[in-house]
């Protein structure tokens, strides 16, 4: 019965031991914003910091692309991680970032009341 035990405690050490080398692979990759929603008034600036996570640890050059950009735009560099937006006129709009090097992309909305 010891015999038996030592080999299944042995076994179990020998799968733990393997899979402490695998790759974690629900660590998320993309271009992440806080907050995901920004509300602002119509000539009204306001922040939004983003990070971008890929498995490589880099990233690129953004493209940035819009749903309205007559509704808000970046009006900032985004490479300091956070985006300034100004909002144009009332409604919504959807901002997407990606860089296509890393293959990663994310969006945030802007609503301009």
């Amino acid at each position: 019965m010891k015999k038996i035990f030592a080999i299944v405690i042995a076994a179990i050490s020998i799968l733990v031991a393997g899979t402490s080398c695998t790759k974690d692979l629900s660590q998320k990759t993309g271009i992440f914003f806080t907050p995901e929603t920004i509300t602002l008034a119509v000539g009204q600036t306001g922040n939004v910091s983003f990070s971008a996570v890929s498995e490589s640890g880099g990233y690129g050059q953004f493209d940035i692309t819009y749903s309205d950009r007559s509704v808000a735009a970046v009006v900032d560099n985004p490479s300091d991680g956070v985006l300034t937006v100004e909002a144009y006129k009332a409604g919504t709009c959807t901002i997407s970032l990606r860089c296509s090097a890393q293959n990663i992309s994310g969006s945030f909305t802007v609503i301009v009341q």
